[in-house]
């Protein structure tokens, strides 16, 4: 009988970002499908912290149901 994977839980579970936005988050870029983004924009919320910021999750539509995304660093909106 084959072996059944069991898929992580949590963001990962639905997320498609690629590890390096993690590690090396505000450069490059990766390609979604619009429903790849869906779950990856429910998953997240818009936003993940990586290297102790908060990052928003940014797409642009490209055309064909294709979206580049991208991270910008968030801006709190708060005076201190």
């Amino acid at each position: 009988m084959p072996k059944r994977e069991v898929p992580p839980e949590g963001a990962a579970a639905k997320s498609h970002l690629p590890r390096s936005f993690y590690t090396v988050p505000g450069q490059g870029f990766t390609t979604m499908t619009r429903s790849e983004l869906r779950e990856t924009l429910l998953a997240t919320d818009g936003q993940i912290l990586a290297r102790g910021n908060v990052w928003d999750v940014v797409a642009k539509h490209l055309g064909a149901g294709i979206y580049r995304v991208t991270l910008r660093l968030h801006e709190s909106g708060g005076a201190w």
